[in-house]
């Protein structure tokens, strides 16, 4: 029998997530996503192979996190630029956050604690999805977990090799999730106020020099490289500002991720698309970084001329955050279980761990835990984060890294306050030298029995209470939660890649039918197959469909453009391309196709419209020498 301090217990969390995580590969491996790569997979891929064979070269700050780039890069360099060893990193890391789970529960909990948490962590069905997917969320999750891990040690005992591995770590992750930036600002001011009246100030400035040389050591490779590239200090990436935007403009009042007219949602296009968009509001030329700050500039003023409508958004957000739905940017986990079998195995997920997680950790909070307050604070200022930009299942997932010890520290106390204990089986006693026994419980009057349970279970009405609100929490009805638009065109796209065009076509159909966030990018996407098959009529259907105002409203009016040129209606489509620039100015295709036009119409116009091609593809030189 296993004692439960044995640390060779973490070996059960960690061969099972392994397991677990291979055959999800393998099941994943027959459907058409596995040769796949979607946007933000395709951006770090080719980024990675300009990196290993040594053509990457830019002149300006990281638009995307460098880390997983040059991870990926040196997988390539040591075997080949094949995607699929990225599944088998990120296999790696995502069974080792398995383990690292494990000793943060054995921190908080004890060996128990620490065997059902890694255990936790091994099922946890997002975690194990995001294991085998060529993105970055993996390695967010294993670092967020070593940090956290490394700050429990620091709080016990900071001795000076944790303090210097948990400045790294926390470099590190910086450049996985830049947006975990305030929290960690904050870990070295936790663990001077959790250790003031241990150390003498100048201990306690020796642990915040500590934590700040790890720290220094894990981001200064991408630092200077940006002070040499584009001769400005930057601890983080370019994008904070539209990124902010996007999370809270009110175009859409959906508490997600939803795009903008004037820039498409392409991770390619996209951060060019707001810079371009900002120099032309400016009327001056604008760098990432100047765009960026305009961004956030705009946001302020949303927020100081629409107050009710942003911070009713803001509130949304932070439901949305607790919900459920697990709202994804690449992937949905129940369409893949349509595709691979092995994902219809039931696997926990956050309707099951949140409550749990909830009420153990606010409970040990009260209980005066300082671990408990510190993850607390931890936990909350990476959720502002989330908040204040937007939320999807990728993105939280660091939180269950907090929230799983706490759910398996809740578990192993409800058990062990049911669990067989010396006063339920005490011994004889010896009374006037006779050995004399009590009455078994089998002889209990109901009532007494009654009372019994009763005491038993005073001390988890809070328990039950704080679990309970948790589930509420998760299930408040919240915009945009049953929205399963953006999966149904994801899935459609990854059909028709792999040629199955019939089927895609009924999942756009479906899109369009929900009118929901993303029909519009469907109703694009039928216009197309329409067209293709001849069916002018048909593709002009489905573009009424996409109204005015509509982030797809650009790309409506060059499809139509194309339709009047197919019509020979060469002036209705020479307006109808400069329409569709007036809403999305950083569009190449439809200035080419002005530019023909007023060359073969109207030459005295070309070259103006060429010297703005020019202009506009000068942003997309510099953001291309970025990746």
């Amino acid at each position: 029998m296993f004692h439960p301090e044995n640390p060779w217990l973490v070996l059960f969390p960690l061969i099972l997530g392994l397991a677990l995580r291979l055959l999800a590969l393998t099941s994943l491996r027959q459907t058409p996503y596995f040769d796949f790569l979607l946007w933000d997979e395709r951006i770090y891929h080719d980024w990675a192979m300009k990196i290993a064979d040594g053509t990457f070269s830019s002149e300006a700050v990281y638009e995307f996190s460098p880390l997983p780039a040059y991870l990926t890069a040196l997988v390539y360099r040591l075997f080949s630029p094949d995607v699929v060893y990225v599944r088998y990193m990120n296999i790696l890391f995502g069974t080792g956050a398995c383990g690292l789970v494990y000793g943060i529960g054995r921190r908080i909990g004890g060996g128990r604690v620490g065997l059902v948490a890694g255990l936790l962590t091994a099922v946890y069905e997002p975690l194990v999805f995001y294991s085998i997917v060529p993105l970055k969320t993996t390695l967010g999750v294993f670092f967020f977990a070593i940090a956290v891990l490394l700050f429990l040690h620091c709080l016990e005992r900071p001795a000076w090799k944790s303090l210097l591995f948990l400045g790294a770590a926390s470099g590190l992750l910086l450049n996985v999730r830049p947006n975990a930036l305030p929290m960690i600002a904050v870990l070295p001011l936790i663990l001077l106020w959790v250790q003031r009246h241990r150390h003498a100030v100048r201990k306690a400035v020796v642990i915040f020099g500590l934590f700040l040389v790890g720290f220094g050591i894990a981001v200064s490779p991408f630092v200077i490289r940006n002070l040499k590239a584009a001769d400005r200090f930057a601890l983080t990436t370019s994008q904070a500002g539209f990124n902010l935007y996007l999370g809270n403009h009110l175009h859409s009042p959906d508490p997600y991720y939803r795009p903008v007219p004037f820039a498409v949602t392409s991770p390619f296009a996209q951060g060019v698309q707001f810079t371009i968009e900002a120099s032309r509001r400016e009327g001056r030329r604008l760098s990432p970084k100047e765009a960026s700050r305009y961004w956030t500039g705009e946001v302020f003023d949303l927020a100081n001329e629409q107050p009710k409508a942003f911070f009713t958004k803001l509130f949304h957000k932070a439901l949305v955050l607790f919900n459920r739905f697990e709202a994804g940017d690449h992937y949905d986990i129940g369409f893949l279980q349509r595709e691979a079998g092995f994902m219809n195995v039931f696997l926990p997920g956050l309707a099951l761990v949140f409550p749990l997680g909830f009420a153990g950790l606010i409970l040990a909070v009260f209980k005066k835990s300082k671990p408990a307050a510190s993850l607390l604070v931890l936990f909350l200022l990476y959720a502002a984060t989330l908040v204040l930009f937007f939320t999807n299942a990728r993105y939280r997932l660091p939180l269950l890294i907090i929230l799983i010890p706490y759910a398996a520290l809740l578990l192993v106390e409800v058990v062990q306050n049911f669990s067989p204990d010396a006063s339920r089986a005490r011994p004889p006693k010896l009374i006037n030298g006779e050995t004399r026994s009590f009455p078994s419980r089998n002889n209990e009057s109901a009532k007494k029995k009654f009372h019994r349970i009763a005491r038993k279970l005073r001390p988890l009405l809070p328990v039950f209470a704080l679990v309970a609100a948790g589930t509420a929490l998760e299930l408040l009805p919240v915009r945009g939660t049953a929205d399963t638009t953006a999966y149904y065109n994801t899935h459609a796209i990854v059909l028709n890649a792999a040629g199955r065009t019939e089927e895609a076509v009924r999942y756009w159909k479906a899109s369009s039918q929900m009118e929901g966030g993303f029909s519009d990018f469907a109703n694009l996407s039928l216009a197309g197959y329409s067209a293709s098959a001849g069916r002018v009529w048909e593709a002009r259907q489905w573009l009424e469909k996409i109204s005015s105002g509509s982030y797809a409203e650009a790309q409506k009016l060059v499809f139509l453009g194309d339709l009047a040129v197919r019509e020979m209606r060469f002036g209705d489509a020479a307006e109808l391309y400069r329409a569709s620039l007036a809403v999305n100015s950083g569009l190449l295709m439809p200035r080419s196709r002005l530019i023909a036009l007023f060359e073969a119409f109207n030459p005295m116009l070309a070259p103006a419209e060429r010297e703005k091609k020019e202009y506009i593809e000068s942003f997309y030189r510099e953001a291309r020498g970025n990746r």
